[in-house]
């Protein structure tokens, strides 16, 4: 099992998903998908679980960066900037003697449409050669991978991806994190405050999901984005009971997907201490 860090999430799924399994993060363009994913392998190594991921969007230093920003608490601009508060130095400095360089390993691959299923598992034997035993492997994200074969159709491109990727999976008993982007849809249902992106929305890429094991979608609209929050629908857990909403409120110029609530609520963005006046009680003495 490896905890997503997300209580309610990983309370309906008793406790994570397992090896074996292939879970995927579903939402629209900059909803927080890598963030997601990156905040599972933050999770993952607090627990000395050894994670391996794929960075196949973007460049190699934002994710790291995204990584040290989300382990320390640190504003993404200072960990690029090399700005990192000295007590927050001090603290990865020794969070650094206790974990090893083995407990998380980033590859990317700089051009587009390159890596394949096969260049992956080429990567992680590779890697398991040299002594590395990743338990976590993550894909950010299975869109832009390339299948083995060639398609002319989409849909029977990506279905062949998400394919390989749960052998994949299942062949070295490791969990896999992977990520999809969902078919934009109409701008007013999108800022509806009730609406949930589901599977039933993919249509015609509904062929994608059947090979996985769960599925979760990142659900924001305009004004949960400026608030700092998100809702997550647990659509698909194989095992598991699913259609769940979680409402989840992130710092993202932290790099945090996921803040735990307080009891001060859950849509404080920037956590301050609150005084409360609290009134003295005047106990009336018990009649015999």
């Amino acid at each position: 099992k490896s905890k997503t860090g997300i209580k309610e999430l990983d309370y309906i799924l008793h406790g994570g998903p397992g090896g074996g399994e292939v879970w995927m993060l579903m939402g629209d363009a900059k909803s927080g998908k890598s963030l997601g994913l990156i905040h599972f392998g933050i999770q993952a190594v607090k627990r000395f679980i050894p994670v391996l991921h794929f960075q196949l969007e973007g460049k190699i230093d934002e994710a790291t960066d995204r990584y040290d920003s989300a382990y320390l608490g640190a504003k993404y601009d200072d960990v690029v900037m090399n700005e990192i508060p000295d007590d927050l130095m001090q603290r990865m400095y020794r969070t650094s003697e206790r974990k090893s360089k083995r407990d998380l390993v980033v590859r990317g691959y700089t051009d587009w449409d390159t890596c394949s299923i096969l260049d992956i598992e080429r990567d992680y034997l590779e890697l398991i050669n040299q002594g590395y035993q990743f338990k976590l492997v993550i894909i950010d994200y299975m869109d832009l991978m390339k299948s083995r074969k060639n398609y002319t159709d989409e849909r029977f491109r990506q279905q062949s991806i998400i394919r390989d990727i749960k052998s994949f999976a299942v062949k070295y008993n490791v969990l896999v994190w992977t990520a999809t982007q969902a078919n934009r849809g109409k701008e007013e249902t999108r800022n509806d405050p009730d609406y949930v992106l589901t599977s039933k929305n993919l249509s015609e890429d509904y062929g994608k999901v059947r090979a996985i094991d769960g599925l979760v979608t990142i659900n924001c609209t305009d004004e949960d984005y400026k608030r700092g929050v998100a809702r997550l629908w647990l659509d698909q857990a194989r095992m598991h009971k699913a259609k769940r909403l979680i409402r989840v409120r992130r710092v993202l110029n932290r790099s945090l997907f996921y803040v735990p609530s307080t009891k001060y609520g859950l849509y404080n963005i920037n956590p301050v201490v609150i005084k409360k006046k609290l009134k003295k009680k005047k106990f009336k003495k018990s009649v015999k």
